[in-house]
């Protein structure tokens, strides 16, 4: 049996990186590594992204209001897609966690533009895209922007490849490929028994332990919520009892508005063009910016030919 979340750990986890000038800071630093050398100024954008993280999971789980949570969960997102317009090729960016903030704000701009970022997938190595590795981590960023998209042709193909191709290293990501192929299939039984999989300690405490959780391992399971989320965004309502699964924050609400109350990000629209760099490592990169409403939107197979050209 699983213990609940310790929220007293947690929120203390949080608090003590809670700054009430980070922003402010955070600004100055921007423009003025801006003005210094073009590049520069990512720095402070990570240090902001990490802030809001804080912040947003904060008015949650603290003070209960969802609205807040929204909003500054949307900052996270909007600051995570600058740095990718600052730097389209960034190695290990346009990961899974990067649709968490995007998935709790419900911004349909925002969630438009993570299933279109397919940039960092597309490096190679050794002769071989990073997306078509099942032993790297970019293999899931892929399936998790196409079960989003709704691909569900090209996703289940992965996920059976997976299953069959994969190390023992990703063992435990075989239940996030049974999640995709019921998803593929609306089979909602099926979904909800992966979600409890994913839920076990068994399994929790490996997957609930990876990298990128650090703010949130004390306080909710990720993987297994942004997995639900994306089924309740294709119709899906899972029927999922656990204290570390925050489901209030399943509901798909939008906020009326979303505001991007930091001053720097008004010199950049979220749908801004990827610039041609002699660091990038992928070729065509304008073509590859995910596209704002009324254009069709990128996918995977459109960006990948684009590439192979």
């Amino acid at each position: 049996m699983r213990k609940s979340p310790d929220l007293e750990d947690g929120l203390r986890h949080l608090s003590v990186r809670l700054d009430d000038e980070a922003v402010e800071k955070a600004t100055h630093h921007f423009y003025r590594l801006r003005s210094e050398a073009k590049g520069k100024e990512k720095g402070s954008v990570l240090g902001l992204t990490s802030y809001f993280k804080v912040s947003a999971l904060y008015e949650w789980f603290s003070k209960r209001d969802l609205a807040a949570a929204k909003q500054t969960a949307y900052l996270v997102g909007r600051l995570e897609s600058l740095f990718a317009f600052l730097s389209p090729c960034y190695l290990g960016w346009g990961s899974s966690s990067q649709l968490l903030y995007p998935l709790i704000s419900d911004s349909e701009d925002l969630l438009r533009w993570n299933k279109q970022y397919f940039v960092p997938l597309l490096i190679k190595s050794a002769g071989r895209f990073f997306f078509e590795n099942p032993n790297r981590h970019e293999y899931h960023s892929l399936q998790i922007r196409l079960a989003l998209a709704g691909e569900w042709d090209l996703l289940v193909d992965r996920a059976k490849y997976f299953v069959s191709n994969s190390s023992n290293k990703f063992k435990l990501y075989s239940i996030d490929s049974g999640f995709y192929v019921a998803l593929a299939s609306g089979d909602i039984q099926a979904m909800e028994s992966c979600i409890n999989e994913l839920l076990t300690p068994k399994v929790s405490r490996y997957r609930d332990k990876e990298i990128s959780w650090g703010l949130e391992q004390r306080l909710f399971s990720p993987w297994p919520f942004m997995l639900t989320k994306i089924a309740k965004i294709h119709g899906y309502t899972l029927a999922i009892e656990s204290s570390w699964m925050p489901n209030e924050l399943l509901n798909i609400s939008p906020l009326n508005s979303y505001v991007d109350s930091v001053e720097f990000l008004h010199d950049y629209s979220l749908f801004e063009l990827f610039q041609p760099s002699e660091s990038c490592a992928v070729q065509g990169i304008q073509s590859l910016s995910p596209r704002p409403q009324g254009i069709e939107p990128l996918s995977f197979a459109e960006a990948f030919s684009l590439v192979r050209k």
